[in-house]
C-alpha cells in the first residue's frame, strides 16, 4: 500500500475530547475497526464518513485530514541593521515581494521564543532559510522596526486578538528604523526625534508617501543610579570627572537629544567622559548603570522605573509610527492600526510610568 498523501488528525482530536475509539465509533455510526484503520492512515474515509467524524469531533473536515508539511527553503534578504545572525534562527516577513529575515536575539530577550526559520546558507546580504511553518502563515507577518520597548505589548496582544500572522519587532534606533523602511527591510518604522525638524528631515529620505500615526508620548530624561548619589541635575553635570555617561548608538533619538543639549550648553562631546561608550537599546543603557559601568544615560522614565533607577525629566517626546500609504489596505497593517486604538492596548500602555496615550492611534500627518 502506498503512503497516504494526507496527515490524519482524528486520533489527536479524539484524545483531546477524551473519547475512546469505541465511543467515537458509536457516535459516528462506524465500527471500532473502521475508526482504528482511519486513525492509522490505513483507510481513506468516504465523504459521508468524514462528515460524521467532523460532526462528532466538532471541527471542519479540513482539520481532520491535512497534507503533511514538507521542508521548504526560501531565498531571503538578511537584515542589514543586524547582519551577524549569531544563532541562525530568524523571524520573517514578506516586504515588497521579498522575504526579509531578521535575527532572533535570544540573549537580548532572555528567552528562545518562536522562530520562523533557520539560515541554512548565506552569501553576503542574501541567504537561504528553512521554514519552520507554512509560508502562507508568514506572509501575514508585519515587520516593525523601532526602539520603544512598549512595541512588545503590541506584539503580545496581537497574539491574543488575531489568529493569522504576528508582529515581528526589530529593536532599531530611529534613524536605523527609517533606513530599514527606506530600503524595504521593514513594513513600518517607529521613530522619536528631539524636534519636528529632525523628524521632517528623516522622513524626507523616504521614497514613498507615508502617514504618521501616534504610538505614544513619553517622558525622556536622565537615568541615574538609585538615590542619585552624585546629585545629577542637568547637562552641565556631564563635565564632572565623577560622572560617566553611557550613550546611545549613532542615529538614536536619545543621542540626538543629548547632542542638542550639549550644543545648547556649549559643551563639546570630548569633554564628556563616556560619550563614546554606546549601548544599542534603552534597557541596555539602564543595565550599564545598574552594573556600575556608567552613572548616567538618556532614556525613558518607564525604563528607569523598571530597572530601579532614578530619573530626572528633560522633555516629553512623541514616538510615532511611519506607515507607507500603500500599506493602509494591507490586512496586517490594518489590524495593527485597529489594535492601537483598542482599549485593552491603551490601558496597558497608559499603565507604564511616563507614558501618555490620549493621541495613541491618531493619524498626525501625511506626506
Amino acid at each position: 500500500m502506498s503512503e497516504p498523501t494526507y496527515e490524519c488528525r482524528v486520533l489527536a482530536l479524539r484524545e483531546k475530547l477524551h473519547l475512546s475509539q469505541v465511543e467515537l465509533a458509536r457516535r459516528a455510526g462506524l465500527t471500532r475497526q473502521a475508526v482504528n484503520m482511519i486513525e492509522r492512515g490505513l483507510s481513506i474515509p468516504s465523504v459521508t464518513t468524514a462528515l460524521r467524524l467532523s460532526e462528532v469531533l466538532g471541527c471542519p473536515i479540513t482539520d481532520l485530514f491535512q497534507k503533511p508539511e514538507t521542508e521548504q527553503i526560501v531565498s531571503v534578504t538578511l537584515s542589514s541593521a543586524n547582519p551577524d545572525f549569531p544563532q541562525n534562527r530568524v523571524r520573517l516577513a514578506e516586504v515588497g515581494g521579498r522575504w526579509i529575515a531578521v535575527p532572533f536575539l535570544a540573549p537580548d530577550s532572555g528567552e528562545f521564543g518562536e522562530a520562523d526559520g533557520r539560515i541554512v546558507s548565506r552569501d553576503g546580504p542574501r541567504g537561504e532559510v528553512k521554514l519552520l511553518g507554512a509560508p502562507d502563515h508568514f506572509r501575514n507577518n508585519l515587520l516593525v522596526a523601532g526602539c520603544d520597548p512598549a512595541l512588545a505589548i503590541l506584539r503580545d496582544l496581537w497574539k491574543r486578538h488575531y489568529d493569522e500572522g504576528a508582529i515581528r519587532w526589530q529593536n532599531l534606533n530611529s534613524s536605523a528604523a527609517i533606513t530599514a523602511l527606506r530600503y524595504g527591510e521593514a513594513h513600518i518604522a517607529g521613530v522619536h526625534f528631539p524636534d519636528a525638524e529632525s523628524q521632517r528631515q528623516a522622513i524626507a529620505q523616504l521614497p514613498m508617501d507615508v502617514v504618521l500615526v501616534r504610538f505614544a508620548r513619553w517622558e525622556q530624561g536622565w537615568m541615574l543610579p538609585r538615590g542619585n548619589p552624585l546629585n545629577f541635575r542637568s547637562v552641565e553635570d556631564l563635565t564632572s570627572k565623577k560622572v560617566t555617561l553611557v550613550n546611545r548608538n549613532t542615529g538614536a533619538g536619545s543621542r540626538l537629544l543629548l547632542d542638542s543639549l550639549l550644543a545648547q550648553g556649549g559643551i563639546k562631546p570630548e569633554k564628556v567622559q563616556g560619550y563614546g561608550n554606546t549601548a544599542p537599546t534603552h534597557f541596555a543603557c539602564a543595565q550599564n548603570i545598574r552594573e556600575g559601568l556608567a552613572n548616567v544615560a538618556i532614556g525613558l522614565r518607564a525604563v528607569a522605573d523598571a530597572c530601579g533607577l532614578d530619573f530626572v525629566p528633560v522633555q516629553e517626546v512623541g514616538f510615532n509610527l511611519v506607515v507607507p500609504k500603500v500599506l493602509l489596505d494591507f490586512p496586517p497593517a490594518a489590524r495593527m492600526l485597529d489594535l492601537l486604538q483598542a482599549r485593552r492596548f491603551q490601558r496597558q500602555l497608559g499603565d507604564l510610568p511616563g507614558y501618555e496615550t490620549t493621541e495613541t492611534g491618531k493619524v498626525l500627518t501625511a506626506s
